[in-house]
Order: structure tokens, then C-alpha cells, then sequence
């Protein structure tokens, strides 16, 4: 029976033990995660305005003056979407803490050599969706907003897109600078360029259908892409205006003068007639010019 007291005591002491070895352990990680904290907020403070408690846009540069970044630098953007900012230009304690505390940066140094790590979590496929949907949201700055200019959203994507699809997104930004039927860009349609990119071979667009749940600004992307593929362009001589050269003539409005003949034709159509050809000329999209189409048949000789 001592035999059984002195092992019941033994295993009795190994747990003491263990347990006292735990408790040293949790208390020390405590106080460390306490010391990052201080150290977290003291950064925040060396940096945030006073008078609002927040890192405000000029802080915000004087950051990245710090972290040798321009204030355009897409990973600015990617250090709001891991902190949650939810107001563009400013940085509450809270997120500071947040976003810091995640990235395991509590000084300056620190943070600069997280930021290439903090990209490459961005640009896994299941964060970027929702990095690219914040990015959106994050430049929301007005109460009950819900869509951006097009300039601003030209910006945006070249910021946040520019880089893994450059070609679809510089396209895209042609058409929305040349278009005339969008002021703004709501979520949806920019969600939907998103899946547009990832989903739609390019440039020939081939399995892009219209009769699935596409927005309709890129319906009408489609068809402006394959106005400006379709097919050769005639030659203009424009009086009075800038020269103008479309690489077709889909969607033409043209005013008849002399033996002049618009005619459907797959995506769109064309123009011909034999002579000199005038009237007026324009694209869905683009300004409308007056022309002079000269026919590029050739007179048979006689024999």
C-alpha cells in the first residue's frame, strides 16, 4: 500500500510540474503579446494627428516615406484591406492593431519587410476575391454611395488589376474612356470585369456569351471590341477634323449623299458604293465625323 501512496504522489508531483511549466509558459507569451501591443500602439501614435486620433492621409504619406513606398503603392492598399480600414485615407487604433498584430510588425522595419509577404497572402486566389471586392468598397467615401466615377475606377483598376491582367484591363479602360452610356460603375459591373478576366478567353472573347448573367457594360465591351477587330478600315479624309481611321464600320450612322449603301452584316456593317462616298460617320461609342469614302474599286480599262 506505500508502495501505491508513493507512485500516486510521484504522478501527483509530474502534474504539478507540468501544470507549473504551462503556467510559465502562457504568462510569459502574455506578457510578450502585451510588450508587441505597447510597442504597436507607440508606432500609431508616432504617426497619428492629435487632434482626430487617426493616421490621417498626410500621416499617411509620412508612412510611406518610412516604408520607401509611393502612396499609390498597391500594398499601401493591401496594408487597409488586412487592417479592415473602412474609411479611404485613415487609419483608426483599432485597425492599426488589427492589421499590425496579424503581420507580427511592431516597428517600422518590421512592417517594411512584411509587406512583401502581406502581397503574396493578397494574391492567393481565395484572398484576392475579396481584396478586389474591398478595394471597391474601400473607395466608397460618401454616406449611401454605391457606385464610382469612371475616371476614379480607371485608377483603380490599373492599381489593383493592371498587373495580372494588363491587357483586358487596358482595353477595358479604353472602352470606359471612349464610351458615352456609363458615368459610373456600380459593384456588380466591377465584380463582374473581375470574372470577365478570369473566365473569358482573350482577345477574340470566343466563349463569351450574352444570354448568361453578364452585366451589360460588358455586353456592350463585347460588341465595342468587336467593332474595333471586325474588319479593315476604309480610308477617310475627314474635312476640317482630326483625321479619323475605325478599324470598322459596325454601328454606323450615316447620313446618304450620292450613291452611298449601309447594308447588315455580321457584327454590324458596312458601307459601299462606287465613287467618291460622303455623310457622316460614328461608333457607338466615339465621336460621329463627317467623311469622304473613296472607293477602292478600280475602273476596268478598255480594250
Amino acid at each position: 500500500m506505500r508502495r501505491g501512496s508513493s507512485k500516486k504522489g510521484s504522478a501527483n508531483s509530474t502534474t504539478s510540474t507540468s501544470s507549473s511549466a504551462m503556467d510559465l509558459f502562457r504568462s510569459a507569451s502574455g506578457k510578450a503579446a502585451t510588450k508587441e501591443l505597447e510597442r504597436i500602439d507607440q508606432l500609431f501614435y508616432s504617426y497619428s494627428n492629435e487632434s482626430s486620433g487617426m493616421i490621417d492621409p498626410e500621416r499617411i504619406e509620412n508612412l510611406c516615406n518610412d516604408l520607401e513606398v509611393e502612396h499609390t503603392d498597391v500594398r499601401i492598399l493591401m496594408l487597409a484591406w488586412k487592417m479592415q480600414a473602412e474609411k479611404q485615407g485613415y487609419f483608426t487604433l483599432e485597425e492599426w492593431r488589427k492589421g499590425l498584430k496579424a503581420l507580427h510588425a511592431d516597428t517600422i522595419i518590421k512592417l517594411k519587410k512584411a509587406l512583401p509577404e502581406l502581397e503574396n497572402e493578397v494574391h492567393r486566389p481565395s484572398n484576392y476575391v475579396e481584396f478586389y471586392s474591398y478595394a471597391f468598397r474601400y473607395c466608397l467615401t460618401e454616406e449611401k454611395q454605391k457606385s464610382i466615377d469612371i475616371e476614379s475606377i480607371c485608377e483603380l483598376l490599373e492599381l489593383v488589376l493592371g498587373s495580372q491582367f494588363p491587357q483586358q484591363v487596358d482595353l477595358f479602360i479604353q472602352y470606359l474612356k471612349t464610351q458615352i452610356d456609363y458615368k459610373v460603375i456600380n459593384m456588380d459591373q466591377w465584380m463582374g470585369f473581375y470574372r470577365f478576366c478570369n473566365e473569358i478567353s482573350f482577345p477574340d472573347f470566343n466563349n463569351y456569351d450574352e444570354e448568361l448573367a453578364w452585366p451589360l457594360i460588358l455586353d456592350n465591351f463585347v460588341d465595342w471590341n468587336r467593332v474595333m477587330m471586325l474588319v479593315p478600315s476604309p480610308t477617310l479624309n475627314v474635312s476640317g477634323l482630326t483625321p479619323f481611321e475605325p478599324q470598322s464600320f459596325n454601328d454606323l450612322n450615316c447620313r446618304d449623299h450620292g450613291s452611298c449603301a449601309a447594308k447588315e452584316s455580321y457584327g454590324g456593317c458596312y458601307i459601299r458604293g462606287v465613287g467618291p462616298v460622303t455623310g457622316t460617320v460614328g461608333l457607338k461609342v466615339g465621336p460621329r465625323y463627317r467623311f469622304c469614302l473613296k472607293s477602292q474599286r478600280q475602273k476596268k480599262s478598255k480594250t
